[in-house]
């Protein structure tokens, strides 16, 4: 369980830095959304990659239908 709970802690920590348009690896500004699928009413997965370091990750992002 402590192991999930860190990776939910760093994957936090990696989408705040993405959403700054920060690579979280390298720092430099050079992340960039490759990827979006799904979406409408429900969830959307996306990926970034960062051009400097080819550091590659995928979010779920919920929906916002309910709203």
């Amino acid at each position: 369980m402590a192991g999930y709970i860190y990776y939910l802690r760093e994957k936090s920590e990696e989408w705040k830095s993405i959403q700054s348009g920060t690579c979280p690896r390298c720092r430099h500004k050079t992340i960039l959304l490759t990827d979006q699928r799904g979406g409408a009413c429900g969830p959307k997965l996306v990926t970034f990659r960062c051009n400097e370091c080819k550091y590659e990750c995928s979010f779920s992002i919920p929906d916002n239908c309910g709203l």
